[in-house]
């Protein structure tokens, strides 16, 4: 990652800011064997639910930056101290049909590692190693146009898919995941 320059974009007007944190867990015990972290949204939230998601959400004003509010919503989501993970870096930044101009925010935890999932915000969480990730079969692509009230109308746009991994991957943390192979080459 330390070659990988992320895009910066300015927000679309009226984005609201939010982070996530794209985390990598290394078992030194088992070697070179990591895996991308994933968790489901409950079917109760009104927005995203049901969703495959990394932890993250808005940047509230107390967040020092995208990094602060990505290391906050993993904490409170998943129980993962705010001091475990290691940053490495951050992907390209999104904006979302949905309103949301997104920093996504890589880091490196060591397992084992006590995951408590807050029942309100996370229904369960998987892990996907990398290498099954990064894996062409596996991933699917569509294209298409984006919609009047997308990011630019009319634009095109690519849909990624993981269809293999124990629940969909796609949408924004789909674009996420496929942003983070072509950085990790």
């Amino acid at each position: 990652m330390a070659r990988y320059v992320p895009r910066q974009r300015a927000p679309r007007t009226g984005s609201r800011l939010a982070a996530v944190l794209v985390p990598i867990l290394i078992d030194e015990r088992v070697g070179a064997n990591a895996q991308v972290l994933f968790l489901v949204r409950p079917m109760t939230l009104t927005a995203h639910s049901g969703q495959v998601a990394f932890p993250g959400g808005r940047i509230d004003p107390g967040d020092a930056d995208p990094v602060a509010a990505a290391l906050r919503e993993a904490e409170e989501e998943l129980g993962i101290p705010r001091e475990l993970p290691e940053v490495i870096g951050q992907l390209d930044q999104l904006d979302t049909h949905t309103g949301f101009h997104i920093t996504p925010v890589v880091a490196i935890l060591r397992v084992p590692l006590a995951i408590t999932p807050s029942p309100i915000e996370v229904a369960s969480h998987f892990q996907v190693p990398l290498g099954v990730l990064a894996d062409p079969r596996e991933h699917r692509t569509m294209r298409g146009l984006r919609q009047p009230k997308g990011a630019i109308a009319g634009s095109e746009m690519r849909l990624h898919f993981w269809v293999n991994a124990p629940q969909t991957i796609w949408g924004a943390t789909g674009y996420m995941l496929s942003n983070l192979l072509s950085a990790l080459g």
